[in-house]
């Protein structure tokens, strides 16, 4: 929604793009964008015209691919993990195009929690994870962003801090807290807890812990304490379990999911699935 970066990203004059949106609403007779000096909307038809297109985009490049698997003959084996809780986030889509494109491949599929993804990934047993990305570079490690999740507050509805429409780190003072049981790698989901709670100078009171997520969930359903996830997992809760979910200002983007391979992994078929990742992804955070 702003022409001077979008030049930016690709590389070009901010008058190039402008010339060349304005020739595609010629093309089309309709107007695609809404532009004052301030501010740039898309009108109705140009996000009807940007969805076609992107579905139109998409069939091209899977036929591409279901050509180039069937010459080339595309035969293997791969193993992927993925986060608990995170089916529901992409993975099904992601796998079901996958096997659509490549049927020949052998997938084996394996969902825990992120400790354990890293676990497995270095002694070989998987060849790709998706999982929280808690480091920026590493020797044996490469990865692909794939998402970046808000930090929430979660809570009994009956909590203090149900009150509240948005959280402040510092309304968390006082309050008892509901964790993940952290590994020994410290890689698990608790790791990006633990940074905010340092950064917000908060020495969290825990009142209950567990390896379990759905434990931990029922936990503060029965009002122990409020806990912090990221935002996918609050498509877990049940309605009736009377669990309340808040933002916390300033932390819109504190959790990265990202694909994760070691880089002495030769598989070819993990830049295929990278390949993927990169195109259904995207275009599910453009919505």
């Amino acid at each position: 929604m702003n022409f001077t970066r979008t030049a930016g990203e690709f590389f070009v004059s901010q008058t190039a793009v402008t010339q060349q949106i304005k020739a595609l609403e010629e093309e089309l007779n309709a107007t695609l964008f809404e532009r004052s000096h301030r501010h740039v909307a898309v009108t109705p038809v140009g996000k009807q015209f940007y969805d076609d297109a992107k579905l139109i985009l998409r069939q091209l490049r899977d036929a591409e691919l279901r050509v180039r698997s069937y010459t080339d003959n595309i035969i293997g084996s791969l193993k992927i993990g993925f986060l608990t809780c995170y089916e529901r986030e992409g993975i099904t889509a992601l796998m079901h195009t996958f096997h659509r494109l490549y049927p020949n491949v052998t997938l084996s599929l394996l969902c825990l929690q992120s400790a354990d993804l890293y676990r497995e990934l270095g002694l070989g047993n998987v060849d790709l994870i998706i999982a929280h990305r808690y480091w920026e570079e590493r020797d044996d490690l490469d990865s692909l962003q794939l998402r970046c999740y808000p930090l929430m507050c979660i809570m009994a509805h009956d909590h203090p801090l149900a009150a509240l429409s948005a959280i402040r780190p510092e309304d968390l003072q006082n309050h008892r807290v509901v964790t993940v049981q952290r590994s020994n790698e410290g890689s698990g989901e608790m790791t990006v807890v633990k940074r905010f709670f340092l950064r917000a100078g908060i020495l969290p009171d825990i009142a209950f812990r567990s390896p379990n997520i759905e434990v931990d969930l029922v936990a503060v359903g029965a009002g122990l304490g409020y806990m912090l996830v990221p935002s996918y997992l609050c498509a877990l809760f049940d309605p009736a379990a009377g669990i309340e979910a808040r933002p916390i200002l300033g932390h819109e983007k504190e959790t990265t999911v990202a694909a994760i391979w070691r880089k002495d992994n030769t598989n070819p078929l993990i830049p295929k699935v990278l390949d993927l990742c990169s195109t259904m992804f995207r275009q599910t955070e453009l919505k």
